[in-house]
């Protein structure tokens, strides 16, 4: 213990007198130049130690790159690259000592300098920072989640902070969808985003956005108005055009509502494939024999746990005739993978995911209570079991409801292989406790958390709860 204590007193020490290299400009042989080219702030630094600490300056102070001047200096000019005088003062900082004194910077500033780090290759400021933000800031990062998811898109070793970025985002996506970064992405970002089945927002409003960012990042169309695109000029249209081209296979055209589709999406013609468009509307026309050559791809759902096969036999169960609603009617359910758009009467809105870990009663009531008619989705860990468990109540939960003994209406599910079939089984009066489903003679119990009571307890892996709207009341 005493060697180990040495041995970082001689480190401190060691990065302390370096650090004073930084004020000791006379046996300086680097100007770097930060800013613009009309207005920057100029440092000076020791080749060798740039050399040593960073692959940027390495390749930079190259024989094959860089010379010195008259006066003796190399000249580094870091020209229009966003980093500010006070940020590459932490860069340098960091150079020579090693360490930077996060808790003196604002969330912002680390966020800079995390994007500076970058550009400078400096790995090992990237992962102190990344590692400083989760630990330490992480309040900060849920709070402005899309701010942080901005900066971190942009580097390729923060890949821990992003993860964490998304699945909050993912759980609420118009944060992003709407936040002021969205139209500031990289492109490259948003398609990974489009790629998704699960995204969780209506298809219209994906492609209202998608459309904004392109009309945004489109210098030619900025200051357009995009409700009068008739009045735009040709040159104008064909460069929305060329920008937005590549999302368009990546938005679900074929599985918009048709006279939504109209609506919102026919006044932008001009701006696709003529082929495409019309294979759209010929397919939402429901032509006999009529095969789009172009993929049609899944209706995108907001579950990581069900997919669009299941969502007709889920609908029809919801919407269960009269005469089979009692708590002994029970079915398979054929899951039919290949449906369309106006097949299925509800849509699905996200209000609650999470591990079997984190499931509290707290987070439940938080965002389950009060919201109608919900669809409840459990994957359990155990092999021997259905893998998939859940149910409907056709009313909210609520306080006033368990206290009133008022469980509402619904049915069970369970599922070995939800590619396959469903089984079903109507209830008909669900017990009304919270985090529980079914009736007396056929339950599903997981007022535990993170575990579930069948006929056993069993560990629940994932959870997730979404309200249930039927389309024409959207």
């Amino acid at each position: 213990m005493e060697n180990a204590s040495a041995m970082v007193k001689s480190w401190y020490k060691l990065a302390n007198d370096l650090t004073v290299l930084l004020s000791e400009t006379y046996s300086c042989d680097v100007i770097i130049k930060v800013g613009e080219e009309n207005d920057f702030e100029t440092f000076k630094a020791h080749s060798l130690i740039l050399r040593a600490r960073s692959d940027y300056f390495k390749a930079a102070l190259s024989t094959t790159w860089s010379r010195k001047n008259s006066d003796g200096f190399y000249v580094i000019k870091l020209y229009n690259m966003n980093i500010s005088y006070d940020i590459f003062y932490e860069v340098l900082f960091y150079i020579y000592g090693g360490y930077v004194l996060a808790y003196d910077l604002e969330v912002t500033e680390k966020l800079q300098l995390m994007i500076a780090a970058d550009v400078l290759m400096l790995d090992h400021l990237i992962n102190f920072l990344e590692e400083d933000l989760i630990c330490r800031e992480i309040d900060y990062v849920n709070k402005y989640t899309s701010e942080v998811l901005l900066t971190v898109v942009q580097i390729l070793g923060c890949k821990e902070l992003l993860k964490i970025c998304e699945k909050k985002l993912l759980l609420q996506p118009k944060n992003l969808f709407y936040s002021e970064e969205f139209l500031s992405i990289p492109r490259n970002y948003l398609i990974s985003l489009l790629e998704r089945n699960v995204l969780g927002l209506n298809e219209i409003t994906i492609w209202n956005r998608v459309l904004n960012w392109a009309i945004h990042n489109t210098p030619e169309c900025i200051s357009l108005n995009m409700n009068n695109i008739a009045d735009w000029t040709i040159e104008q249209v064909d460069a929305l055009k060329a920008n937005i081209d590549e999302f368009l296979l990546l938005i679900r055209f074929f599985k918009m509502e048709p006279k939504r589709f109209i609506e919102k999406v026919g006044p932008f013609k001009q701006i696709f494939e003529e082929d495409l468009y019309d294979e759209i509307i010929k397919y939402h026309e429901k032509s006999i024999d009529f095969e789009p050559t172009y993929e049609v791809l899944p209706l995108r759902l907001n579950s990581v746990l069900l997919n669009e096969s299941c969502l007709k036999p889920i609908s029809s169960w919801i919407d269960l005739p009269k005469d089979k609603r009692n708590d002994w009617y029970n079915k398979y359910e054929k899951t039919n993978i290949k449906i369309n758009y106006e097949e299925i009467p509800y849509d699905f809105h996200i209000l609650y995911r999470c591990l079997g870990t984190k499931l509290t009663e707290t987070g439940w009531c938080k965002y389950v209570y009060n919201q109608g008619p919900t669809l409840t989705v459990i994957k359990i860990k155990d092999d021997s079991v259905p893998l998939i468990f859940g149910g409907y109540r056709n009313i909210s939960w609520s306080e006033e409801n368990n206290e009133n003994g008022i469980g509402g209406d619904g049915f069970t599910f369970y599922s070995y292989d939800i590619n396959g079939y469903i089984k079903f089984r109507w209830v008909d009066k669900h017990l009304a406790l919270n985090m529980h489903l079914g009736s007396r003679n056929n339950s599903y119990d997981f007022r535990r958390g993170k575990s579930i009571y069948i006929d056993e307890i069993y560990t629940i892996d994932t959870f997730e709860v979404f309200k249930v709207v039927k389309k024409e009341d959207l």
